[in-house]
């Protein structure tokens, strides 16, 4: 039977890099990443300590089949898919056999995932304005108390995020200069 493990760690999307360096640690000393649990569960089975180099990318929105197209590509170039989840997809390479280490080559793709990223943050956090002030702002319950608390406060953990997205785009860009 294979050995199972389930670890607790935090990864913001902006941490995306950070979170790709813990991955391949992890297959360093032989837990392979398998599948990520809300809320910040992370899955992994006992192997053998091996050099993978772990990557994501963010697609939101792929058909059935562009996203078989859209994987089909990186199997091409020598990727292994992993998983996917809330639109994340993860890669993993034999880090001894590649010749980069990255899944884009190019600037464009890379602020192209965060661009993605950021339409997505951004909806949400124009949702949550709206329910607020459509449900909780106004609303003189006292049982709503708790969501005049919650909802400010995750207002501010989303422009804090798309905050941090922006600069990480405004950094690749920097970079390709």
């Amino acid at each position: 039977m294979k050995q199972k493990k389930r670890c607790f760690k935090i990864f913001w999307a902006w941490q995306d890099e950070k979170e790709e360096h813990w991955l391949s640690q992890m297959a360093k000393s032989g837990w392979y990443y398998e599948q990520w649990h809300f809320p910040f569960i992370y899955s992994f089975s006992k192997g053998r300590p091996h050099g993978y180099i772990y990557k994501s990318d963010y697609r939101p929105k792929l058909s059935r089949e562009d996203r078989e197209e859209y994987l089909a590509i990186f199997k091409d170039a020598g990727w292994d898919y992993v998983m996917d989840q809330l639109g994340w997809y993860y890669f993993r390479a034999d880090g001894e056999a590649r010749h980069t280490t990255e899944l884009f080559s190019d600037t464009d793709s890379k602020v192209q995932k965060y661009k993605q990223l950021l339409k997505t943050l951004t909806t949400i956090f124009i949702a949550v304005v709206i329910i607020y002030m459509a449900i909780v702002a106004f609303n003189p319950n006292s049982y709503m108390l708790a969501l005049k608390i919650i909802y400010p406060l995750l207002l501010v953990l989303l422009l804090f995020a798309n905050l941090k997205i922006m600069v990480k785009i405004k950094s690749i860009r920097r970079l390709k200069r």
